[in-house]
């Protein structure tokens, strides 16, 4: 099923972000390796994304205009996110703002996938 790899990609860089968050809200450290495992998934969910739209063999699911919506998300979620981190040395207050259009962009990168790999 095209499109398959890039939604379990996308759900598990969710939930380790969820994970980052919990530990946040707790007051403990963020491990840096996790923070690194977080960026490199969205990485990987961008260019896996980038390739199923560009598959010439899933040529039903490339003229849906949701993949491209759903890959321009999941970037704006990974620009924000490491926008986040370079902000949150400094100011970390606009830093939690930014979070929240991180993790709205994730939410909704996840939600245009999800419509994307449906089948009709």
């Amino acid at each position: 099923m095209p499109g398959l790899t890039p939604l379990i990609i996308v759900v598990a860089n969710i939930c380790l972000g969820l994970l980052l968050l919990t530990q946040h809200l707790r007051g403990l450290p963020r491990k840096p390796t996790m923070r690194a495992a977080h960026l490199l998934l969205g990485a990987f969910a961008l260019e896996s994304l980038a390739v199923n739209l560009n598959d010439p063999g899933s040529a039903a699911l490339a003229a849906s205009p949701f993949g491209a919506r759903a890959a321009l998300l999941v970037g704006l979620a990974l620009l924000t996110g490491y926008i986040a981190a370079l902000v949150g040395r400094k100011n970390q207050r606009a830093a939690n703002w930014i979070l929240g259009a991180h993790a709205t962009a994730a939410t909704l990168g996840l939600a245009f996938l999800l419509v994307w790999v449906m089948p009709a």
